[in-house]
């Protein structure tokens, strides 16, 4: 964990390295297990649409 002292420079880099760790290797429960970023890839690999959104999806209420 980064010097509570340290400076914004520190702080942007600690938080840049949480984040791509959390999106990366952490594994999610309601996604399977997987990783955020692993699911993702599986849904591009396995959706008809690719990375379109789903229209349906959009303006849901």
């Amino acid at each position: 964990m980064p010097n509570p002292s340290g400076s914004i420079d520190d702080f942007e880099i600690a938080t840049a390295e949480w984040v791509y760790w959390f999106n990366s290797f952490r594994s999610h429960g309601t996604l399977g297990g997987a990783a955020p970023h692993a699911y993702r890839s599986k849904f591009r690999r396995d959706s008809p649409h690719g990375d379109e959104l789903v229209p349906e999806h959009v303006n849901a209420d």
